[in-house]
């Protein structure tokens, strides 16, 4: 079995069912590990347009063994806290011919706090999570009310 060639959601599904071979979930670790560093999938003016512009909540799925997932656990529903300074960044990368997509840390208010400690609340908040430990994201149609 060739790991290299599989796609994220099959070495998740993997790794998930790898308990009892050690070996095999490291081999996996590895690879996700390779997949995270690399990953470009969903970029900071991203969450900026569905969160910020369109006002839409968003839950974050991330990819296991990466550091966000280790934190925060398996996923989160959140938006995005940003200053004036990140909004000013990401508003003119955004609006930028053609858009500049950046990637790193984004901090974040999580909207549904049932399985998380106030310490990863606060965490999240305050550190955030990088974009590319993501695996999926899943948008809701769902608006935020009017501020």
């Amino acid at each position: 079995m060739n790991l290299k060639t599989m796609d994220t959601a099959s070495l998740t599904l993997l790794w998930g069912a790898s308990v009892h071979n050690p070996e095999f979930k490291k081999a996996i670790e590895e690879e996700l590990k390779l997949r995270i560093e690399k990953n470009k999938n969903f970029s900071r003016e991203y969450f900026f347009k569905v969160c910020t512009i369109n006002n839409h909540a968003i839950t974050l799925k991330f990819i296991p063994t990466s550091n966000s997932f280790k934190n925060y656990g398996e996923h989160v529903t959140i938006t995005i806290i940003l200053d004036a300074n990140e909004v000013k960044e990401l508003m003119n990368n955004y609006s930028s011919d053609p858009p500049i997509n950046t990637y790193g840390q984004l901090k974040a208010k999580l909207l549904v706090t049932d399985d998380h400690t106030p310490e990863q609340i606060q965490n999240i908040a305050t550190n955030g999570f990088n974009t590319g430990d993501i695996f999926e994201v899943l948008t809701t149609s769902l608006k935020f009310p009017s501020k």
